[in-house]
């Protein structure tokens, strides 16, 4: 009686389920039962392994997806740019065209006033004549 006392404790905080005995160390299964826990024990690396991967490949989607918003302020602003350059370069085109049509007429009227020299250095002529 007394070692029965003495197992009480023991008996009363062991954690013993008789429904599942072996099921975790895999002790006294069959071999079918031992693949099915292996194979239990995979699944349960591999969803882990997928969430991990899961949760890797939304952070790089965030990340690219922040670069993209990045690259499309960055192809704007160039476009800005370029639209910017672009006008100014009609308005340079428009000064060139503007400076040779004053250069056409800057010669026209230098030849005007040549020949107006020569017409006045003849009438003098003539007068003096």
């Amino acid at each position: 009686m007394k070692k029965f006392l003495i197992l009480i404790p023991f008996l009363l905080f062991a954690d013993v389920d008789p429904f599942s005995a072996g099921l975790k160390s895999g002790y006294g299964l069959t071999e079918d039962e031992k693949a099915i826990l292996q194979n239990r024990k995979e699944i349960k690396s591999l969803e882990k392994n997928l969430k991990n991967l899961t949760s890797k490949i939304e952070d790089i989607q965030n990340k690219n997806s922040l670069k993209f918003v990045e690259y499309d302020q960055d192809i704007s602003s160039i476009k800005e740019r370029i639209s910017v350059f672009n006008s100014l370069i009609d308005e340079i085109d428009g000064i060139r065209s503007d400076l040779i049509k004053s250069k056409k007429n800057y010669r026209d009227l230098n030849e005007t006033v040549k020949n107006i020299e020569i017409n006045i250095s003849s009438l003098h002529n003539d007068l003096n004549n």
